[in-house]
């Protein structure tokens, strides 16, 4: 997934530079792409001895508008 991740972030940089970039907005839930970037992490944690676990607060609407690809980039790029 990591080298796929990469190459899709070339392609992105590659259509911005370009002008070229546009973004797919929908609706998302927050919630839901954390807990799968959560999930995505804690079997390596695990096998570190690590505890990861993520919580959202509830002020977090349930539903946003945006690139949920984006969203999970992001909260990637952070752990």
């Amino acid at each position: 997934m990591a080298l796929l991740s990469i190459i899709k972030d070339i392609l992105d940089f590659s259509k911005l530079e370009a002008d070229k970039f546009e973004l797919d907005v929908k609706a998302f839930s927050p919630r839901e792409v954390l807990t799968k970037t959560t999930k995505l992490f804690r079997p390596r944690a695990n096998e570190k001895g690590l505890e990861f676990r993520s919580e959202i607060q509830d002020a977090i609407p349930d539903m946003v508008s945006g690139h949920s690809g984006r969203f999970q980039q992001i909260l990637v790029n952070l752990v």
